[in-house]
């Protein structure tokens, strides 16, 4: 069977098209194959934490932060991060922000 030049550019194209979105969901922290679960968190000072830190556990990392962002005028935070689907969590489990090293990275445990 033979193709077309057409239909061979068509095929690239949409591969092309695919493997770019897949980097670039990739670079940004978040893998499109992996199965995670997405929590939020709100604190009064996140003290440095930004977008793509780790989110750890026991010193292991299992995820990154993905938003933060104002939840009202009062000043407070919410932080949206993902952790990978394997881990499961207790209804009295706390998120904290810690340093990650004495340069001033955070990270969140």
């Amino acid at each position: 069977m033979k193709l077309s030049k057409e239909v061979k550019v068509g095929i690239l194209t949409v591969v092309a098209i695919a493997l770019f979105i897949f980097g670039y969901s990739y670079l940004k922290g978040s893998n499109l194959l992996e199965d995670n679960r997405i929590y939020y968190a709100v604190y009064d000072n996140v003290e440095g934490l930004t977008k793509s830190a780790p989110v750890t556990i026991n010193g292991l990392r299992v995820g990154n932060i993905d938003d933060i962002k104002f939840l009202d005028d009062s000043g407070r935070l919410i932080v949206k991060f993902h952790v990978n689907g394997e881990f499961s969590f207790s209804s009295e489990s706390t998120a904290s922000v810690y340093s990650t090293s004495l340069i001033g990275g955070k990270a969140l445990a």
